[in-house]
């Protein structure tokens, strides 16, 4: 079974009742993360997601309110001990940044319990239809570049043979254009 959680969609300014851009996607019991505002962990908790079952998580683009939950998500993963490996999914030029944020935080790999592999994205290809960012047993998931950047990306996940794009933020209405047969746009 495919669940999906809209855990937040206020974009850039929070309200009462809607968070930063986060979106859980579970695939029987693995949980993919795509975006992690804040607040994603209390999110999570409240909406019954154990983060220790994330398989991977995917960042748009570099804007706050997509990343920011990241170094709180990364410590609550640390104080409850999570073991296995975990991906994380960015855009290059939020690589550095990342990891020396979370250096300051403590947060960096010599006080994980678990090993936090931070790679790029940098898809070679103009539609996601064309490579993959990951793949499991679960889910494949490609990313397609978007105009909303210069690094900001769209992502298709493939699961169960079900097809579903979901681009957090786009320049113009091409950049999602030429997907078809999609069961479903996340927008």
């Amino acid at each position: 079974m495919i669940r999906i959680k809209i855990l937040g969609s206020a974009a850039g300014i929070p309200t009462k009742k809607r968070f930063n851009t986060s979106i859980a996607i579970t695939v029987d019991r693995e949980v993919y993360l795509f975006d992690a505002g804040e607040p994603v962990s209390g999110l999570l908790v409240r909406n019954g997601i154990d983060w220790n079952k994330i398989k991977a998580i995917f960042i748009s683009h570099l804007h706050s309110d997509h990343i920011s939950g990241i170094p709180q998500l990364i410590q609550s993963m640390q104080l409850t001990k999570r073991k296995s490996l975990l991906p994380l999914f960015l855009p290059q030029g939020g690589i550095k940044v990342i990891k020396e944020y979370l250096k300051l935080l403590r947060l960096e790999q010599r006080f994980l319990p678990f090993k936090l592999k931070v790679s790029p994205l940098q898809p070679s290809f103009a539609k996601a239809s064309e490579g993959k960012v990951y793949q499991d047993k679960k889910v494949k998931v490609s990313a397609f570049p978007t105009t909303h950047l210069l690094e900001s990306y769209g992502f298709l996940i493939q699961a169960k043979g079900k097809k579903v794009l979901y681009s957090a933020d786009i320049g113009v209405l091409s950049d999602i254009e030429g997907f078809d047969n999609l069961d479903l746009l996340i927008l």
